[in-house]
């Protein structure tokens, strides 16, 4: 599953994308959104702080823009961005 970072999020992590092994997905039931961001917040005080609060955080399955509760797959391509406003 290839995660991409957009913006602050990038910054903050310090890298634009990373890559989940598949036995990483199929190991912890990474099947959906929610459970994603549990799996990447439980990594270190990085990813908690980035996923804290929730309106502060879009996100988008194979270029779809989602909710939490998506399902998702191992070939699946996850982004994460702040909100976009416009003007």
């Amino acid at each position: 599953m290839k995660i991409l970072y957009f913006a602050w999020f990038a910054e903050k992590l310090g890298t634009r994308e990373e890559d989940i092994d598949a036995c990483d997905i199929s190991d912890k039931r990474l099947d959906s959104l929610d459970k994603l961001v549990a799996f990447l917040c439980a990594r270190n005080e990085v990813y908690r702080s980035i996923f804290a609060q929730k309106s502060l955080v879009k996100c988008a399955v194979n270029k779809r823009v989602v909710e939490g509760d998506t399902p998702i797959s191992p070939d699946d391509e996850i982004a994460f961005f702040p909100p976009i406003t416009g003007g």
